[in-house]
This record gives structure tokens, sequence and C-alpha cells, in this order.
């Protein structure tokens, strides 16, 4: 979903960093395409996230470097990725084979159905329809696909903010986000990166911890401006 707007008022800015930031982080948990492995590889990937991290309304530590200078071919970053996402199979530290880590929400409880049709609801309540991901839809549980909706969220704040909207039409749409937040990442997330982050793969250990402690930090941040209802 690439979507661009000059942002200038300080509220806008930062509102927008939050957005770049779950955009990134959704790229980066879809499967890789030669431009992801050329953002990753050349450092553009971490300095991406530093830039977004730097102008968020908060102080959010960005630990280990995303990849930067990764040493695999393409080929085998596609690989780690169908290997860690997918299929499974021995750990490249260790040697042991492992399950894959779901980056599907229903397949850690609550039923995959009733979480398609939770997440469904509140797609298309802000008029959403999946988009395709490297030539394919992924479901709407699909981790990708639920940082994209926050990504969309957070650039509609940001555009209500930088038109001076007033308060009334930005805390409609951070109540969704947190809401969002809430019921659907704020369990998921954790979860997966508790599966991801021992296993220490370079890059995706790193995304998964980033994205944790980011949606964290947004709902705690959101429940600020909004409160908890």
């Amino acid at each position: 979903m690439e979507m661009e707007l000059v942002l200038e008022r300080q509220e806008a800015v930062s509102t927008g960093a939050r957005g770049k930031l779950y955009a990134l982080v959704g790229q980066g948990f879809c499967y890789p395409t030669e431009v992801l492995y050329e953002l990753v590889s050349r450092g553009k990937f971490l300095s991406e996230a530093q830039e977004a991290v730097s102008q968020l309304p908060y102080r959010l530590a960005l630990e280990g470097d995303l990849g930067s200078g990764l040493s695999w071919e393409s080929q085998q970053f596609k690989n780690q990725y169908t290997w860690l996402f997918d299929v499974g199979g021995p750990n490249p530290n260790s040697g042991e084979w492992e399950a894959p880590c779901s980056l599907y929400e229903g397949e850690y409880g609550g039923g995959h159905l009733k979480t398609m049709d939770d997440a469904l609801r509140f797609y298309h309540h802000f008029g959403l329809n999946l988009s395709q991901q490297n030539g394919e839809r992924y479901r709407p549980d699909h981790l990708a696909t639920e940082l994209e909706f926050l990504h969309a969220l957070t650039f509609k704040e940001a555009e209500l903010v930088q038109a001076g909207k007033g308060a009334g039409a930005s805390s409609s749409c951070r109540r969704v986000q947190r809401d969002f937040l809430r019921f659907h990442l704020g369990d998921f997330l954790p979860r997966l990166a508790g599966e991801i982050v021992p296993r220490g793969i370079s890059f995706y250990s790193d995304l998964a911890r980033l994205g944790d402690q980011f949606c964290q930090a947004d709902f705690a941040y959101l429940k600020g401006l909004v409160g908890e209802t």
C-alpha cells in the first residue's frame, strides 16, 4: 500500500513515523522480494527503521541490526523465510529441527474463522479491501495484513492532523487503532515474537522483537491519548 503525504505539523510527522514503522515491519514479514533483499542487505531497511523510530512520539529502543550486511544470497533469504514460517526444518544455528512459526493469528487460538471475520469487520468498516502482496493475497489474519491495516489507519490519522481537522476526528481513528491492537496484535505478536526471537535468525529475530515492542509501546501511547475504552 503506497501512500504519500506531505507532513509539516509536528504531531502529523510523529504520526507519520508510526505509520512508516507499521509499513516497514509489515513489509518485512511478507515473502521476500528482490527489493526487500536489497533493502535489508544494504542496510537501508535498518536506516529507514532508525529514522522512523527517531520521530516517534515516545521512546523506543531499536535492538539489533535488522540484517544490515546480511551474508545470505537472495535465494538463501527466501529459503530462511520458508523454513521459519512455512515448513519448518533444521535451525541454521543449532542444527535442531524446529516447527514453523505461523504468521496467522488464527493459529494461536480463538478459532480461524472467528479471528478472520473479526479482522475483516475492522477492514470493511473503513472501506479497506485486502491488497495483494508479491502477487498473492494473504488471509485477513496474516501478520502483514494486520500491520498494513494499522499503517492505513495511522496514515488517515496523519492526514487529519495535518489538515487541522481537530481532536475529535483523529480520536475516532486512534480508538480503532487501540481496539485493533488490543483484540488482535496485542496477544498474537508477543506470542509470535516469543517463538521467533530465541531462534536467533538474522533479520527475522530482530524484526519480531521490533514489531512486538513497537506495538506494545503504541498501544500504551494510544491508551494515554483516548483512554482504556
